[in-house]
């Protein structure tokens, strides 16, 4: 039996998928099991034919009846993994060789009563640039988490202890955005996540949502995790939503959309005001947006 099961979720980039498998059949860990979960019922020739094609034994492939979204294809996954331990990986992105061997060297050197996961740094892709991304920050994250003092990427740089997985449960397939996020959050009320500096992953720049999008993902992943917020200290629930209004309304100056953008930015303010050059890129953009619309109308 496979002692690592990864989870590949993919949906209409069968060319990326191909290049996030070849990463994973690199590892210098052999032991795993790789399930393709495809969430697109139209590419379901192409991406077996892309199976096929790798001829390998430990490439799984499952064919979601309906769309479920990248959380609802992760689920289908976890319930089919038979490995001791779980890594995620997205479609778009891939690991560097030594990725698996790494994590797990470490992560069965810690007690796992207490620590279920590790997380590992990473390159970045940023305007062509690639950026290193260390993850120094482990233990109880929740607070950093929720005040997006850390970035984990769960997508594609954990390794999870399966056993730990089951008791959080299955990823909320309602989430449009923060899904790992909330996921996350959830694992944190059992267990601790290590890290390793190291970068072992490569993450690719994704699709940037609309800021309505954006304004609605971030809602609804602000509501689902409502009673972890209101378990911090009274200060801290005010900052952390603070933060995330002022996140939206970022977004919506950045489109020059200005009634929202100004209707976030007094409501971030509300809570708590933060540090005043957080907001400076904000109204950078407001003074920009204002300016060609007065231009226009002239």
């Amino acid at each position: 039996m496979a002692e690592i099961s990864i989870i590949i979720p993919t949906y209409k980039r069968p060319i990326l998928l191909e290049r996030a498998i070849r990463s994973v059949l690199n590892q210098t860990f052999t032991n795993f099991e790789v399930l393709i979960v495809n969430d697109d019922a139209n590419s379901e020739k192409q991406v077996i034919d892309i199976v096929n094609k790798l001829n390998d034994s430990r490439i799984k492939y499952f064919q979601n009846k309906r769309k479920k979204g990248a959380n609802g294809a992760r689920n289908t996954g976890l319930l089919n993994a038979e490995g001791k331990y779980l890594a995620l990986l997205d479609d778009d992105d891939e690991w560097l060789p030594t990725k698996l061997e790494v994590q797990l060297t470490k992560l069965k050197q810690l007690d796992q009563s207490v620590w279920g996961a590790v997380s590992c740094g990473r390159f970045i892709q940023h305007r062509n640039k690639w950026v290193k991304v260390f993850s120094n920050s482990e233990g109880n994250l929740k607070r950093d988490i929720l005040m997006q003092n850390v970035s984990l990427n769960a997508g594609s740089s954990l390794l999870i202890k399966k056993s730990a997985a089951l008791k959080v449960g299955l990823f909320d397939e309602e989430l449009i955005r923060h899904q790992e996020l909330e996921y996350l959050l959830r694992f944190l009320n059992k267990f601790k996540i290590a890290a390793i500096q190291k970068p072992l992953a490569k993450i690719y720049s994704h699709n940037i949502p609309t800021a309505t999008q954006y304004e609605k993902a971030k809602i609804l992943y602000l509501e689902k995790v409502k009673s972890i917020i209101n378990s911090l200290a009274i200060s801290e629930q005010r900052k952390t939503y603070a933060i995330h209004y002022r996140s939206i309304s970022g977004v919506f100056a950045k489109e020059g959309n200005l009634r929202p953008a100004l209707y976030y930015l007094k409501k971030s303010m509300t809570f708590k005001i933060l540090n005043p050059t957080n907001y400076l890129k904000i109204l950078v953009y407001i003074f920009k947006s204002i300016i060609n619309k007065l231009q226009y109308s002239l």
